[in-house]
């Protein structure tokens, strides 16, 4: 078969930076008490690769039974990224991601298709060198599977041609609400059957054999 793009999630996909953003919501719901602390790191855990403003605006809502402003929320991610930017700047490149993207850079198209705000891609990914090996690069809003289908939509591509590689049950999902192909970046996949490993390091035979 062809294989016509590969979408790629970043935090736990590109880069080793998911445990920092736990830590990053940790820190902001220390707080608020250990009780609501608890809270948003279980519904961070929950709804991984879903933007963290909608987070906020849940834990705003739900946990402090109030309704934010923009503003509030605001406040929140500031705390976020005060905490989390330079460790996620200096966070390492999953292991087999590199080796992906210099396999296969240039014959099969990439893009990026992220849950954190587009603002983070270009902060985060920029610096790295590596942007203008992709198509396209996409973070929220809108949501995940909403960032797949407009990438196929938008190139024409045979969503059974397109690979989607996360490793949050968000990004299969998203790959399952589009039709197109999955790897996971974590064992747990295996047991519904999809194609995964404990990183990267087995995607590029993955990919071979799908061409």
């Amino acid at each position: 078969m062809a294989l016509a793009a590969i979408v790629f999630d970043c935090d736990g996909v590109i880069l080793e930076s998911a445990g920092i953003k736990t830590e990053g919501f940790a820190h902001v719901g220390e707080a608020f008490g250990p009780e609501r602390q608890k809270m948003l790191i279980d519904y961070h855990a929950e709804r991984g690769g879903v933007s963290r403003l909608l987070k906020f605006d849940w834990f705003y809502r739900e946990a402090l039974g109030l309704v934010p402003s923009q503003a509030d929320i605001a406040e929140l991610d500031a705390r976020f990224c005060a905490f989390c930017d330079a460790a996620i700047a200096a966070a390492p490149f999953v292991p087999g991601f590199l080796e992906t993207f210099a396999a296969w850079r240039g014959k099969i198209p990439f893009y990026v298709a992220s849950g954190s705000p587009q603002a983070d891609m270009d902060k985060n990914l920029g610096p790295r060198g590596i942007l203008d090996g992709f198509a396209g690069v996409y973070g929220s809003p809108p949501a995940k599977a909403e960032l797949l289908r407009r990438i196929i939509r938008n190139n024409g591509y045979n969503p059974a041609e397109v690979l989607m590689v996360g490793d949050a049950r968000t990004d299969l999902e998203a790959a399952q609400s589009n039709g197109t192909l999955f790897y996971g970046r974590g064992e747990g996949f295996a047991a519904a059957g999809h194609p995964c490993g404990p990183d990267l390091s087995g995607l590029p035979a993955h990919i071979e054999s799908l061409i």
